[in-house]
Formats: C-alpha cells, structure tokens, sequence
C-alpha cells in the first residue's frame, strides 16, 4: 500500500485579479495560501521580495504561524512595489520549502518624479 507523499500547497487567491500595473511604492493588495498536507503541524514562514529581473532584491513583507495538519493560512496584506527598474518581480517564498510564486508588475513613478 502507498503513503501518500507529504507537501506543501502554495497559490494566489485570484491570481487573474493581481495588479499589472502600479505606481513605486503606492500599496497593492496581495492574497495567497499556504496549505499544510505534510501529515503534521508546521511552522511556516512567508517572505515577500520584490526586485528587477536579473537583480537583487529587497524583502518588503513576512510572517509565520504554525499550522494544523490539513489546515491552511490565507494572507490578504498590502505590498509596496519599491523596485529600481520596471517591470518589478514580486516573489512569495516559504523559507525551508521549494515552493515559491511570483509576478510582474510594470512600475511608473510617483506624481512629480519621473524615471
């Protein structure tokens, strides 16, 4: 008989309504879920980053909870796109875990302040 293989579920929440364009450092809304179905209670930890592609990047938002076996975390939180170039790569990460989802979202800058 097989053990069914524990993992680690990570997604956006209406992933079609995800900004594509933003202004630098004005607050988008960003929603997501991490289910447990590792058979256990884990510690998770999310990192949001953002950066250019190809470049570094900076975290701009991240928490943990523990979670029940079955159970799973849905994050709402607002994210400020602070990218040096467009389009900006906005990257959600489970430290200790592979899974990782992104976007890209084209960048304008601030009223008065040009690029």
């Amino acid at each position: 008989m097989r053990q069914p293989t524990p993992y680690t579920a990570l997604s956006f929440n209406q992933a079609a309504a995800l900004p594509v364009r933003a202004t630098s450092n004005k607050p988008i809304a960003v929603s997501f879920t991490v289910g447990n179905h590792e058979g256990r209670v884990v510690d998770y930890q999310y990192v949001i980053s953002a950066g250019g592609i190809g470049g570094s990047s900076h975290i701009v938002g991240k928490s943990t909870r523990s979670i029940a076996a079955g159970a799973v975390w849905t994050v709402s939180t607002m994210v400020r796109p602070t990218c040096g170039t467009s389009p900006c790569r906005i990257e959600i990460s489970l430290p200790g875990h592979p899974e990782k989802i992104d976007f890209l979202i084209a960048l304008k800058a601030p009223e008065g302040k040009h690029a």
